[in-house]
This record gives C-alpha cells, sequence and structure tokens, in this order.
C-alpha cells in the first residue's frame, strides 16, 4: 500500500529581520498532494549571504532526488555532496558569498516509509494524535550542553549562544555529515512538520495536543502557527505541515488484513452456497432420471382355471405384439433412444445428467466429464450435444 497525503501547507515569513534568508521547497503556495519531497532550509551568515545558499540548495538537491527511486541512506549524503559542490562553485564565482552556509532538513516519502535527512537546527516532527513520536535532534551549541546536563530545556530557549550551530551545509573541502532517519511506522491521520528555529519561538514541544488534532488540516494548523508568530518573533519563521492521508504502518496494516480476508472470504462463500444449491436440487429429485422412467406393470392375479397366457416380459417385446398378443407380422417397431449411453461426473461435486422434453424435442444436457460412448438423440434424429469438457 502506498503512502497518500493529503494537501500540503508551507509558508516562509521574513519576521522582525530586514530580510528573509529561508527558503522552502516546494515554494509557497505551489505544493500539492501529489508531491513527495519537501525542504526546509534557514541561511546563515547575514551580510555573508545566508538567503543565496539556501536558495542554492531548494534549487539543487530536489533535481538530484527527482526520479531517483528508493535508494539507501548513503544516496542522500552523496546528493549533499553535490548540493556542496555547487555552493563551492558559487562562491568561487562570488567572493562576496565566502562563508554563506544553511540548514538543511528534508522528507522524502516514499512507497512504503518516509526518509528525514537533516543538518543544523531545523527540525522534523512526526506526531500522531497530538503526540510526539519523533523529533530530531539540533545540530547546536544549547542542544550540546542540554545533552551533558549543564543547562535545561527551558534555559536553553533563552541562552545568549541559542543561534550557534555545529553543523550547516556551507560547501568547500570539508562535507558537511548528514543525519538519516527512516520512518516505517506511517499511519493515516499522522503529520510531519518542518521548521525553522524561527518557529521554535512560538511553538513549544507540549503544544503539539493543541495544535495537531485528528480533524485538523494542515492548512488549518499552519494559519494558527502563523497567528502565534506574527508580530512576535524575532527571526524569519517558515515551515511545511504534511498530513497522511494513506499510511502502511500497523493501522494500515490491519486493514490490510481485513480488506484480504474479505477477498477470500467471498469467493469461499460463493462456492459454499453453490455446492448447497447443487445439493438441494439433487435431493429433490431434478437431477433424477429414474422417475422420467417407465415404470414396469404390476402383475395382474387370475383366476386359477383361465389359462395362462404369456405375455411379453419387456415394454419392447410388448410393442411388437397386436392387441391379441401376436407378434405383429410387420416387424418391430422402431424405438427411440431413451439418452445418454453412459454417465458423466460433475468435477469435483456430483454427477448431473438429465434431460429437457419441450414442443416434441428431448433436449439432454451433460456437466462434468465427456462419455465418448454416450448418444444423444432428439424425437427427429438430431443430436444436441451440451457439454462442459473437463
Amino acid at each position: 500500500m502506498m503512502i497518500r497525503i493529503h494537501q500540503p501547507a508551507g509558508y516562509s515569513e521574513v519576521g522582525s529581520r530586514p530580510h528573509n534568508e529561508d527558503a522552502i521547497y516546494p515554494a509557497p503556495g505551489r505544493a500539492g498532494a501529489e508531491d513527495a519531497f519537501f525542504m526546509v532550509c534557514d541561511g546563515v551568515g547575514g551580510a555573508n549571504k545566508g538567503e543565496v545558499a539556501s536558495a542554492l540548495i531548494v534549487e539543487t538537491f530536489p533535481v538530484y532526488i527527482a526520479g531517483k527511486g528508493e535508494q539507501q541512506a548513503d544516496f542522500y549524503q552523496t546528493g549533499l555532496q553535490r548540493v556542496e559542490e555547487r555552493l563551492s562553485a558559487y562562491m568561487h564565482e562570488h567572493p562576496d558569498c565566502q562563508g554563506m552556509a544553511s540548514t538543511l532538513t528534508f522528507l522524502h516519502i516514499r512507497e512504503r516509509d518516509v526518509v528525514l535527512g537533516w543538518a543544523g537546527d531545523s527540525r522534523i516532527y512526526h506526531i500522531r494524535d497530538g503526540r510526539i513520536l519523533f523529533r530530531t535532534r539540533d545540530h547546536s551549541l544549547v542542544n550540546k550542553l542540554v545533552q551533558m546536563g549543564e543547562i535545561s530545556e527551558e534555559e536553553a530557549r533563552s541562552h545568549p549562544q541559542r543561534n550557534v550551530i555545529m553543523r550547516a551545509v556551507k560547501g568547500g573541502a570539508e562535507p558537511t555529515r548528514l543525519d538519516v532517519q527512516v520512518i516505517t511506522d506511517v499511519q493515516a491521520g499522522d503529520f510531519f512538520l518542518l521548521c525553522t528555529d524561527g518557529v521554535l519561538e512560538t511553538f513549544r514541544d507540549e503544544q503539539a495536543g493543541q495544535l495537531f488534532g485528528a480533524k485538523q488540516t494542515p492548512r488549518q494548523i499552519a494559519d494558527r502557527m502563523l497567528e502565534q508568530a506574527e508580530g512576535t518573533t524575532n527571526d524569519n519563521y517558515s515551515a511545511y505541515l504534511i498530513k497522511v492521508a494513506q499510511g502502511t504502518g500497523s493501522g494500515a496494516a490491519k486493514s490490510s488484513k481485513i480488506l484480504t480476508l474479505f477477498r477470500w472470504l467471498i469467493p469461499v462463500l460463493f462456492v459454499v452456497n453453490l455446492v448447497l444449491l447443487f445439493n438441494w436440487l439433487r435431493t429433490n429429485g431434478y437431477f433424477d432420471r429414474e422417475k422420467d422412467k417407465p415404470q414396469p406393470a404390476q402383475p395382474m392375479l387370475r383366476p386359477e382355471n383361465q389359462p395362462s397366457q404369456e405375455r411379453p416380459s419387456t415394454p419392447e417385446q410388448q410393442e411388437d405384439m397386436t392387441p391379441s398378443g401376436q407378434e405383429d407380422p410387420s416387424g418391430p417397431q422402431q424405438r427411440k433412444s431413451k439418452g445418454p449411453t453412459g454417465k458423466s461426473q460433475f468435477p469435483f461435486l456430483f454427477p448431473i445428467d438429465t434431460s429437457l422434453t419441450s414442443g416434441g424435442f428431448n433436449i439432454l444436457i451433460k456437466i462434468g466429464k465427456s462419455d465418448p460412448d454416450s448418444v444423444w438423440i432428439r424425437e427427429d434424429g438430431w443430436q444436441i450435444d451440451f457439454e462442459n469438457q473437463n
């Protein structure tokens, strides 16, 4: 079962900065439910053209991914190297862009899983029923301090070095390492959120239960997040929200098993009912040819003093006799065939061997294996043979 999504929602806002160094892919307003690759990048460097770096990344990386099919994790690392080669070539041609860099987050929806990749402090969330199932770890100084136990999560939000990142896509001789996570448990109703750190100024993890309800659309959630950020966020803020319409996780597996069961059950029930129908018809004599045969005459008692007179023992002999009991001198009458001489077998069930008489025609029907010795004749001498030869 292939993963499908609802109409996604993306935005990229300047906030309180003089210009926007963020970039998203697809561009705002251009994403559709048929898209499978999304990116959110946050340019670094201010005067060092961070907006150029983020723009080059969203131009280059999707081109490398498109049409390559499902690949291993190192495939994405190779793609990042192509991106950094592009950045290095651009900085060589434009010396004023030396030192530019950008964070990178991407989400790649494949047939049966979702691949997440990131470098820097822009985040990706996987949310189900308002609960955060997965969240990327920031490549930042304050996150390093939190992991070491030197500061708390709350202190990290207002730390003076909270904007210092430990990893970014920057080109040059030293390649950037990309973290990759593959999500295989993807269910209908799941949300994925890609966002820059500007969004995190007004969004807290504990708000996920309020924002990401089962009945909410990506557009509705995006509008609420924009309302919270407007006028209060100092940094640029950009995000993409994707909601799964059809997944492949445990819930989808149960539905698939139920559908498979019904696919097998319906033909089985049909065959069982067919067998019961044929057995009922056979039990009630619809396929019994014996009842159509003439019954032998009952013997009649005669007085002891009446002389005995031999009677023909068979109906055929009786037909050859005159009313007085003598043999007809004109010879035996022409007899009609009474039907097939062989008996057919219906495969796997029971024999069916019957005849229908209408308007002087005797139509004999045989279902099952063909009997080459059978003779099927109507009264007028024509032969009609309806067979299912298996």
